[in-house]
Protein backbone atom coordinates (compact mmCIF):
# COMPACT_ATOMS: atom_id res chain seq x y z
CA UNK A 1 0.00 0.00 0.00
CA UNK A 2 2.84 2.31 0.71
CA UNK A 3 4.32 1.54 -2.27
CA UNK A 4 1.36 2.62 -4.13
CA UNK A 5 1.18 6.20 -2.77
CA UNK A 6 4.39 6.81 -3.11
CA UNK A 7 4.26 6.00 -6.78
CA UNK A 8 0.91 7.67 -7.11
CA UNK A 9 2.53 10.78 -5.51
CA UNK A 10 5.48 10.40 -7.88
CA UNK A 11 3.30 10.33 -10.77
CA UNK A 12 1.37 13.43 -10.12
CA UNK A 13 4.33 15.66 -9.14
CA UNK A 14 6.01 14.66 -12.42
CA UNK A 15 2.50 15.51 -14.20
CA UNK A 16 2.38 19.05 -12.28
CA UNK A 17 6.12 20.14 -13.07
CA UNK A 18 5.65 18.85 -16.96
CA UNK A 19 2.72 20.73 -17.67
CA UNK A 20 4.36 23.72 -16.20
CA UNK A 21 7.38 23.41 -17.54
CA UNK A 22 5.59 23.47 -21.07
CA UNK A 23 3.50 25.96 -20.61
CA UNK A 24 6.71 28.30 -20.35
CA UNK A 25 8.29 27.08 -23.85
CA UNK A 26 8.81 29.34 -26.06
CA UNK A 27 10.60 28.45 -29.50
CA UNK A 28 13.83 30.35 -30.46
CA UNK A 29 16.12 29.53 -33.06
CA UNK A 30 19.07 31.32 -33.36
CA UNK A 31 22.37 31.54 -35.94
CA UNK A 32 26.18 32.29 -34.22
CA UNK A 33 29.25 32.08 -37.17
CA UNK A 34 32.46 33.99 -37.18
CA UNK A 35 33.01 33.67 -40.68
CA UNK A 36 31.61 36.30 -43.23
CA UNK A 37 29.73 35.77 -46.56
CA UNK A 38 32.81 34.90 -48.69
CA UNK A 39 32.55 31.55 -46.87
CA UNK A 40 29.42 28.54 -47.30
CA UNK A 41 28.81 29.10 -43.56
CA UNK A 42 28.82 33.02 -43.77
CA UNK A 43 26.36 32.74 -46.69
CA UNK A 44 23.77 29.90 -44.82
CA UNK A 45 24.02 32.23 -41.91
CA UNK A 46 22.55 34.85 -44.58
CA UNK A 47 20.69 32.83 -45.87
CA UNK A 48 19.04 31.84 -42.18
CA UNK A 49 18.40 35.99 -41.46
CA UNK A 50 16.69 36.15 -44.51
CA UNK A 51 14.44 33.60 -43.79
CA UNK A 52 13.54 33.88 -40.06
CA UNK A 53 13.17 38.19 -40.64
CA UNK A 54 10.25 37.04 -43.45
CA UNK A 55 8.78 34.58 -41.07
CA UNK A 56 8.83 35.84 -38.15
CA UNK A 57 7.63 39.37 -36.96
CA UNK A 58 9.73 42.10 -35.19
CA UNK A 59 13.22 42.92 -37.00
CA UNK A 60 16.16 40.42 -37.09
CA UNK A 61 19.70 41.89 -36.16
Amino acid sequence: MLKRRILLATTAATLLFSAAATAQYKDEYTVSTVLPSAFPWGQAADKWLSWCGSAQTGAST
